[in-house]
């Protein structure tokens, strides 16, 4: 059986269509090249019949993926749905507590699973946090009786849709028959969700799409198996005709009628998800105008912490409203999210994970970790541009029109923003050609330039598509040598201070000091912990301590933390957090 990982790397292979070499398979997943033969190795064995994986000198490249191998693969990926990342074990685990009715003993569940005391005790550390990251539902932990799941049904029901994916259920000691009763519920759900929602006036993304199938199959499945839920005595708002085409076609398909409270529920997810609602959608104005503040607020704050140009604004900025307009609703409804890409994400945007958690909280009155990194995401896509600013020098003796022809080819084409243009005839060039060395790019027009000059591209006057393909090209490794060098500079700005053999209290001390600045931590990976202060009279430098015992956080154990310290407001802030961002993928 194929897991997550060897999938990745098919679709991987598959989406480059070209040779790929083994280095950067390794750099790409983390993986050792022995560790990747490996993989490689039983990825052929379980997809014999159906793949054409080719392992030569120049790398690895598939043919083809046909037959019995390409089901195999589109099974894992709609058995593990949109939560590919989750673990599959602890989230079984809490799925299983979900469906009990009493209090379940270590041991007990330790058999269930087939796990040692050792290895039950270690999931279930991982299980603890789930809970403690889902608001409304606790683990109730007794010495005497055991452990279970305490909260609302409803609670439960959005939990079980956000973690029971068709792998996790399947993972579940609870017997083929109740496995073979959700999965059926569950197909079912897919196809009326589908015909309801479908060219009507509701669009969910596919995320939202799959939770929402979960959770009609999961209302279905519990209530028929004795889990009601707590009618709260509401009054129902008017349902709307989607919700009660669904309901009736739940009735019709699978002779199950929805009570009034579930209903609603359904009606509040639809309705938080929905993208074609026009912001802002708030029945308050006071509400809808807080919202429009609060991003307002987000743009003064980036703009001061990050020494951003006064003009910078938040771009998109109906859809970011939308968005937050949801978020408030989520909110509102108690439909907290669980989010399974935190250390990905922080691995590549971590000066963003850190500036929203510095943001989030006291604009939006709390703490919700899926939210905080959806943020951190919208400040991603609008800072990737001032991270790889390029400036452009172009000498040509061509005429207005030729070259403003290459200036807008060079906007439409390249990875990067534009930020300065010099146009140049070869003349005043060549008369003085010291203010122009700062340039990370230098195009020509002129083969003598090109020929006497060091490090000029020559660009016909006249571009044709492959000539634009060509510039874009050469955009792209400008940038990435710029980048490469931006990194080896604040390496030696700010030589990495390792520190081994550090005792847990001695860093435990460091994060709780009492110093100016706001510090965010967050766990990368098993046992690698990042924290980050940033205050205005801060000195920047980066730590790495190596634990001799390992520290205890987040109910996890830590033997590695990187701690960097910077400065507000300085304008080496994004390439320090380049250079961040590459340790810690390297880690």
């Amino acid at each position: 059986m194929l897991i997550p990982r060897q999938v990745d790397m098919i679709l991987y292979l598959l989406n480059r269509e070209d040779w790929c070499s083994g280095e950067e398979l390794c750099g790409k997943f983390g993986l050792s090249k022995k560790t990747l033969q490996g993989e490689i190795h039983r990825v052929k064995e379980e997809l014999r019949d159906g793949l054409d994986l080719e392992v030569t000198h120049r790398g690895y490249r598939i043919r083809r993926l046909t037959g019995l191998a390409k089901a195999e693969v589109l099974d894992h990926l709609t058995s593990y749905g949109e939560n590919r990342s989750i673990e599959i074990r602890p989230a079984s685990l809490l799925l299983y507590l979900l469906f009990l009715r009493q209090y379940i003993t270590m041991r007990e569940l330790a058999e269930a699973f087939y796990l040692s005391k050792s290895a039950i005790a270690l999931e279930m550390n991982k299980v603890k946090r789930m809970i403690e990251e889902f608001e409304g539902l606790d683990l109730e932990i007794s010495g005497v009786l055991g452990i279970r799941v305490v909260g609302s049904e409803k609670r439960k029901r959005v939990l079980c849709a956000q973690i029971g994916s068709r792998m996790v259920f399947r993972s579940m000691p609870l017997g083929n028959r109740l496995e073979r009763q959700y999965e059926t519920v569950l197909a079912a759900a897919q196809e009326i969700l589908e015909h309801s929602l479908v060219g009507g006036p509701i669009l969910i993304s596919g995320g939202d799409f799959r939770r929402l199938e979960r959770f009609v199959a999961a209302t279905v499945l519990r209530s028929r198996l004795g889990f009601c839920r707590e009618e709260d005595g509401t009054e129902p708002a008017e349902e709307d005709s989607i919700t009660g085409k669904i309901a009736r076609d739940v009735r019709e398909t699978l002779g199950y009628a929805f009570t009034r409270g579930e209903r609603r529920d359904i009606a509040e997810m639809i309705g938080e998800s929905n993208l074609l609602s026009e912001p802002p959608a708030f029945d308050d104005p006071d509400l809808g105008r807080s919202m429009k503040e609060k991003l307002y607020a987000i743009d003064e704050e980036a703009r001061r912490i990050m020494a951003l140009p006064e003009d910078f604004r938040f771009s998109g900025r109906e859809y970011i409203l939308q968005y937050m307009e949801k978020m408030y609703l989520r909110s509102e409804n108690g439909h907290f999210q669980l989010n399974n890409q935190e250390a990905r994400i922080t691995q590549e945007y971590p000066m963003e994970v850190h500036m929203a958690n510095r943001m989030y909280p006291p604009l939006f009155h709390g703490q919700s970790a899926p939210e905080i990194f959806a943020l951190a995401l919208f400040l991603a896509a609008n800072l990737r541009s001032y991270k790889n600013r390029l400036s452009v020098l172009l000498v040509s003796d061509e005429n207005r029109g030729v070259t403003y022809q290459i200036l807008r080819a060079l906007r439409q084409s390249g990875p990067s923003e534009i930020t300065d243009v010099a146009l140049l005839p070869g003349y005043v060039y060549k008369t003085n050609r010291e203010p122009y060395a700062r340039y990370d790019v230098k195009l020509t027009t002129e083969y003598e330039i090109r020929l006497t000059e060091e490090g000029f591209f020559y660009t016909p006057p006249i571009l044709s598509f492959d000539d634009i393909d060509q510039l874009g090209e050469h955009l792209r490794r400008c940038r990435d040598e710029k980048r490469a060098a931006t990194r080896s500079r604040m390496e030696e700005k700010y030589p990495v201070a390792h520190i081994g053999d550090r005792k847990a209290a001695a860093v435990e001390a460091l994060l709780g000091a009492e110093t100016d600045g706001f510090q965010s931590c967050h766990l990368i990976r098993d046992r690698v912990l990042f924290v980050c202060r940033m205050g205005v009279g801060l000195e920047p430098k980066v730590e790495r301590y190596e634990l001799k015992q390992p520290l205890t956080y987040q109910r996890q154990k830590v033997r590695s933390v990187l701690y960097m310290q910077c400065r507000e407001g300085d304008p080496e802030l994004m390439d320090q957090f380049d250079y961040i961002s590459h340790l810690l993928r390297s880690m």
